[in-house]
């Protein structure tokens, strides 16, 4: 699988919290109170994904409620697992599609916790209780898996 640079890996902030560390990191520096500059933390490389929300309700399904993974294709698609789908975004932030929906059967998401995107394009996105849903890189479900009774998985576990 291919790994998220570490540039995108950094953090997913909301705009609040960046707010807030940015102006606990200004009222540091100007508060002299003794700590060398070299010794503050520099808040580098953060992720921010903002979308706007219009008055457009087909767009309500990609508002970020509570964000869980993040991964990146090579097209700089943005998969952000949220809720009950994988929400995808194009590289400007803008929305592209959804990726799955409520429920436990075949391409769906009780909580959807991670998002990998594979060399071939591939996606695969860990659901709790160790169930994985796969998908074609344009999208269509493939296959769900439960590592947990996967017999290659558990071969794996056991060698080790």
């Amino acid at each position: 699988m291919t790994d998220v640079p570490l540039r995108w890996k950094a953090c997913l902030v909301s705009t609040p919290l960046l707010l807030l560390l940015l102006g606990l990191n200004a009222c540091s520096r100007s508060s002299g109170g003794g700590t060398s500059e070299a010794a503050l933390p520099l808040f580098e490389d953060i992720l921010t994904l903002e979308a706007s929300i219009e008055e457009d309700p087909a767009l309500d399904d990609f508002q970020i409620v509570y964000p869980q993974g993040i991964g990146v294709d090579a097209a700089g698609n943005i998969y952000l697992a949220d809720e009950h789908s994988l929400k995808v975004y194009r590289p400007d932030g803008s929305p592209l599609k959804l990726l799955g929906r409520d429920g436990a059967g075949p391409g769906e998401f009780r909580v959807p916790t991670n998002a990998w995107i594979g060399p071939t394009g591939y996606i695969t996105a860990k659901d709790v209780l160790w169930d994985v849903n796969i998908y074609a890189a344009d999208g269509e479900f493939v296959d769900r898996v439960n590592y947990r009774t996967d017999a290659l998985y558990r071969g794996y576990l056991r060698e080790r």
